[in-house]
């Protein structure tokens, strides 16, 4: 082999060695931006996750609210019909009084009318 040969198989031993480097170089910029964006994600990812855990959270505490809320109204209707076959039960009875009440206001009529038509017709008293 020539020198010449030999000088242009150096450089090209170098030119490659250079190109090697260079493409080493840009690797490590490509794998650094890589990283950057992939940190970035993930902590973008992390934030996310933190905020769809902390509305879970607070839909859960919602659920149960409304659950109790749920339950205290069951237990209003079950009051508010407690209440009402109750107020049925007094009107019943109340009715049943009033009728008892008509039937003696109405025998008490008849006896005073009687009393007074015997009076006016002068079979009582005032002779």
């Amino acid at each position: 082999m020539t020198s010449e040969e030999r000088d242009r198989m150096m450089n090209f031993i170098l030119e490659q060695q250079a190109q090697i480097t260079v493409n080493h170089q840009l690797a490590q910029e490509r794998e650094a931006e890589f990283r950057a964006r992939y940190e970035a994600d993930q902590e973008l990812v992390r934030e996310r996750v933190s905020r769809l855990e902390e509305s879970m959270a607070e839909m859960a505490q919602a659920q149960t609210e409304m659950q109790q809320a749920q339950t205290g109204m069951q237990q209003a209707q079950k009051e508010v019909k407690r209440t009402q076959a109750h107020l049925n039960e007094v009107v019943a009875v109340m009715v049943e009084t009033h009728r008892h009440t008509e039937e003696r206001l109405d025998a008490f009529i008849g006896v005073l009318e009687r009393y007074i038509s015997e009076d006016r017709n002068g079979k009582h008293g005032g002779e």
